[in-house]
C-alpha cells in the first residue's frame, strides 16, 4: 500500500529528488509554464521513497462547465441551462489524465530514475495550471 511519507524525512527526499531532475534538466532550461504546471508527489513503498513530478492534461469540460476562483481557489461549476443556477462540482467532474514526466526510487542512499521525460519536447498548450 503507498502512503505519503512523514514530514520528518519529506524535505530532504524532496531535495535530493529535485537535485537529480536539475541534473539531467537545468532550471535555467525549463520553459517557462513548466512550474506553473508541474506537481511533485512523494509515496512510501516497500521501505522506499518514490517521487514524481506530473503534469496534468487540460481536460473537455462540458458546454454547461467553467473554471471560476472563489476565495482563491479554481473551483469547476456547472450551470444550470434552465435556471441559470451555479453549482460547484464536488465529485463527478471531468476525468483528469496525469502525465509522469519523472520519478525516481530514494531507498538507503541509492537512488533509481524510473521515469525521465525531455521536457524540451513537451507542448505547454496540453497542461493545466496548478490550482494555486
Amino acid at each position: 500500500m503507498n502512503n505519503k511519507f512523514d514530514n520528518e524525512n519529506k524535505s530532504n527526499i524532496l531535495d535530493i529528488a529535485m537535485r537529480e531532475f536539475e541534473t539531467r534538466h537545468p532550471r535555467e532550461s525549463w520553459p517557462e509554464w513548466f512550474t506553473k504546471c508541474m506537481i511533485i508527489r512523494g509515496y512510501e513503498s516497500n521501505n522506499n521513497r518514490l517521487i514524481k513530478i506530473t503534469l496534468r492534461h487540460k481536460i473537455q469540460l462540458k458546454p454547461n462547465q467553467y473554471w471560476k476562483e472563489i476565495r482563491g481557489h479554481r473551483v469547476l461549476v456547472n450551470t444550470d441551462p434552465i435556471t441559470g443556477k451555479e453549482r460547484i462540482v464536488i465529485c463527478g467532474g471531468p476525468e483528469v489524465d496525469v502525465e509522469v514526466i519523472f520519478e525516481i526510487d530514494i531507498a538507503s542512499g541509492f537512488t533509481k530514475i524510473i521515469t525521465d521525460t525531455d521536457i524540451d519536447l513537451l507542448d505547454g498548450t496540453k497542461y493545466e495550471l496548478n490550482n494555486c
